[in-house]
């Protein structure tokens, strides 16, 4: 049973890790160079937003 709960947390624990690691790869801008360089230069980048309470 311990042996069970242990490698529970152990295999979410990784799965945490690869969604992180997805999202940054998604994230990182130069594996997305292919577009022109003027369509870059029109995306503005832009400061992230955590929370709005409007």
């Amino acid at each position: 049973m311990l042996l069970t709960i242990i490698l529970s947390v152990i295999v979410m624990a990784g799965l945490f890790l690869m969604l992180i690691a997805g999202v940054a790869f998604i994230q990182d801008k130069k594996y997305f160079t292919s577009a022109p360089k003027d369509v870059q230069d029109a995306i503005l980048p832009r400061e992230e937003i955590i929370c709005r309470n409007k």
